[in-house]
């Protein structure tokens, strides 16, 4: 029994970061293809429109290279 509930926090452990992954990609995604002057991009990227997994990429270089950090300290 415990085997199954461990396969199971895993399981959904999986489904909520690609779920977390398909909600931010799409805003980006967007916000590329429809904001930014396609001459733009063409210049940038090589092309016009930017797919899913482009995004998704974007959105993930971002976050890793402009992720904040916080240190706490327990002393007064």
């Amino acid at each position: 029994m415990d085997v199954a509930k461990g396969i199971g926090v895993v399981l959904l452990f999986i489904l909520t970061v690609a779920f977390l992954a398909i909600i931010g990609a799409y805003p980006v995604m967007w916000a590329v293809n429809y904001l930014i002057n396609p001459d733009f991009l063409g210049r940038v990227f090589t092309t016009t429109h930017f797919g899913f997994w482009d995004a998704f990429a974007l959105n993930w270089l971002a976050g890793a290279l402009i992720k904040g950090t916080s240190y706490s300290s327990s002393s007064k």
